[in-house]
């Protein structure tokens, strides 16, 4: 037997709501527990502290961006495989 319930669109509003927070909850953790992720992290603390940045301006006046970015979308591909 099918029931049918009704809600008003506040009610289905906060419900989509909810869900979009726990899905951003469930990939927070994902992403604490893949150790990869981790070791990325940790390796760009190091390199802030040790002073391996550059600055912003000079990345986009240098189109260095392309490249990195390019790099940090097929790390990223490989980390959500």
């Amino acid at each position: 037997m099918r029931e049918t319930i009704t809600i008003n669109r506040d009610i289905f509003e906060e419900i989509i709501r909810k869900k979009e927070e726990l899905d951003e909850i469930i990939e927070s953790i994902e992403l604490i527990n893949n150790k990869e992720v981790q070791e990325s992290i940790k390796s760009s603390k190091e390199d802030i502290a040790d002073g391996r940045i550059r600055k912003l301006r000079d990345v986009l006046e240098n189109g260095i961006w392309i490249n990195s970015y390019r790099l940090f979308l097929e790390g990223f591909k490989k980390i959500k495989k």
